[in-house]
């Protein structure tokens, strides 16, 4: 029966699915945790979400308890739903999952643990749940330390919400620990340089965050990096030269970095981006001879 589910369900024969489960029913088959966490995973690939929350009530009614691994699966499943009618059965399975002991024996039980506290701090962050957050970050204390990855995921939770102060907090903490990364430093530009923040925002925290990126951004070949790369320096220069900062010397320093240190190696889409922005900032400070100079680089 586990085979079955699991070969029909990855190969998207929702029918032949639907079979199987009507045989168990025929011959009274009761479905142990790991059918059901396969018929959960298979529902999710299909984006069948009620009935993602029909099998977790089966299993409830049927008395089966949910381990690690079907908790993961179900919360993967229903942080994915826009339906507000899964968020109460989304929450009851993380209040299951908090309240069990974490399967930590492979590899494989880490990785699932790691992607649903993931999932789960996009999830809650997304929707401003800052109490459930925290429940998060207090759940992984007794489990495992946070990684980059989902540090970063608060970052971005925190600066969507315009939480600069929560922000700051999560960075000064992912600085203790030594866990932030370029993509860190871009993350906190990007929500520091807002044009809504400028005047919440203290020029010396931009500074530092320019610093600190400038040490550890990495131009590869990967093509939509370059243009997240790009799009923070713009970010940068945006911000010093606008009117209400005009810190001039920072944004030579900017464009020195860019244009001698990296603009060659740049694709030719992500070089117009960059030089179009820093004209465009030179002229409406009207600094037109820099204009001018940039200009003649775009030609």
């Amino acid at each position: 029966i586990t085979v079955l589910l699991g070969y029909f369900g990855e190969n998207q024969q929702w029918e032949r699915v639907t079979e199987v489960i009507s045989y168990t029913k025929r011959i009274r088959f009761k479905l142990n945790v790991i059918q059901f966490t396969a018929l959960i995973n298979v529902h999710c690939k299909a984006n069948q979400f009620d009935q993602v929350v029909e099998v977790f009530e089966e299993m409830k009614r049927s008395g089966v308890e949910l381990d690690n691994s079907s908790c993961c699966s179900l919360i993967a499943s229903l942080t994915k739903s826009s339906d507000p009618h899964h968020a109460e059965p989304l929450l009851e399975v993380w209040t299951l999952l908090r309240n069990q002991t974490p399967e930590m024996e492979t590899d494989k039980d880490m990785t699932a643990l790691s992607q649903t506290i993931t999932v789960l701090l996009v999830y809650f962050g997304e929707n401003q749940q800052w109490e459930r957050v925290t429940e998060v970050i207090s759940y992984t204390k007794n489990v495992f330390q946070l990684g980059a990855h989902q540090y970063n995921t608060l970052l971005s939770s925190f600066g969507k919400a315009n939480n600069l102060d929560a922000l700051q907090q999560c960075l000064e903490t992912m600085m203790q620990k030594g866990a932030t990364n370029a993509i860190s430093w871009q993350i906190v530009i990007q929500h520091l340089t807002k044009p809504s923040q400028i005047t919440h925002v203290a020029q010396n925290d931009v500074v530092e965050a320019w610093e600190q990126w400038r040490q550890l951004a990495q131009w590869g070949d990967d093509s939509q990096q370059e243009e997240y790369e790009v799009r923070t320096w713009v970010n940068l220069v945006q911000y010093f030269g606008s009117e209400e900062i005009a810190n001039w010397e920072v944004v030579d320093s900017l464009e020195k970095w860019m244009l001698l240190d990296n603009f060659t190696e740049l694709q030719k889409n992500n070089k117009r981006l960059a030089l179009t922005a820093l004209r465009r900032v030179y002229h409406e400070a009207e600094r037109s001879e820099d204009a001018a100079r940039v200009g003649g680089l775009l030609l």
